[in-house]
């Protein structure tokens, strides 16, 4: 199973002016509506809501709706999206259509608009994790059928353990390849990419058996070992150029990895690269 569940396709906030009121419609994606101020009332099929601050509301495909607005101004968070797991799409069509609060149903809802908007390279991937948590916990506060619900969770976990690690650690990846210059802290990438420091640690354990730093040191020193053999740099502007703060923690980080310090590193590959040039000139005459 691909390691996708669901794609996002709008997030956005919005302000419905007092006695507003939308044409009754469907889509054919799914629709999280959630009052985050104000009150108004919400009608779909054959069913009548009260639309209070605080509740949320589930629109699935093909459903027809219209939201209103009573004399307040009505703010909202709206999610429209596809699920692709066919299983889950199922249990979240079963669950109902209005839920009950959670504590952190607005955080996850905020971290999602807030991660769309980045739009950098993991902002698609991270908000779409985030809403499947949304999702589950949904699940979770809401489903009548709580040994059902667990069973869908573990096979959802269990398909997709191989394709999750092998994708958090190309994250990782990408993400050092970029920022190595910078000043990295585990907790900093952990942060930006959206997830659990500790789940990450499990993650290159798993595939590469090292650690998510032991990983950033080695691929910062490869970096410098090519800026040593090819650039004039200095070693002091080379440990800058790399992300090091002091040339001591350098010097040790290069020798844990290449075996010998910078200095002499650099004086190895130099009086290699003469003695080829000498034996290149020999073998011309």
């Amino acid at each position: 199973m691909s390691i996708k569940q669901l794609v996002i396709i709008w997030a956005a906030r919005y302000e419905y002016q007092p006695g507003w009121s939308s044409n009754q419609h469907y889509q054919p994606y799914f629709q999280l509506i959630y009052i985050q101020q104000g009150e108004g009332e919400i009608c779909y099929q054959d069913q009548q809501f009260k639309a209070l601050t605080g509740n949320m509301y589930l629109i699935v495909p093909g459903e027809k709706y219209n939201l209103k607005t009573s004399e307040n101004i009505l703010q909202t968070i709206d999610l429209k999206f596809k699920i692709l797991n066919q299983e889950l799409a199922n249990k979240i069509k079963n669950v109902g259509r209005k839920f009950k609060e959670f504590t952190q149903q607005e955080y996850l809802l905020n971290r999602i608009l807030q991660t769309v908007k980045n739009k950098d390279n993991y902002s698609q991937q991270i908000s779409e994790t985030v809403l499947l948590q949304l999702l589950l916990e949904i699940l979770k506060h809401n489903s009548a059928e709580q040994n059902n619900l667990d069973d869908v969770l573990i096979d959802l976990a269990a398909d997709d353990q191989d394709e999750a690690a092998d994708r958090v650690c190309k994250l990782f990846i990408n993400y050092v390849k970029k920022n190595y210059q910078a000043d990295l802290l585990l907790k900093t990438i952990a942060s930006d990419l959206g997830f659990n420091q500790s789940y990450i640690c499990q993650c290159f354990d798993k595939n590469y058996q090292l650690t998510p730093m032991n990983f950033l040191y080695k691929y910062r020193i490869e970096k410098a070992a090519e800026l040593i053999k090819y650039s004039d740099y200095s070693l002091r502007e080379i440990s800058q150029l790399t992300g090091f703060k002091t040339i001591h923690h350098f010097n040790r980080t290069f020798s844990k990895y290449q075996g010998l310090p910078p200095g002499r590193y650099r004086k190895q590959y130099l009086a290699g690269l003469e003695a080829e040039l000498t034996a290149d000139i020999l073998t011309a005459n």
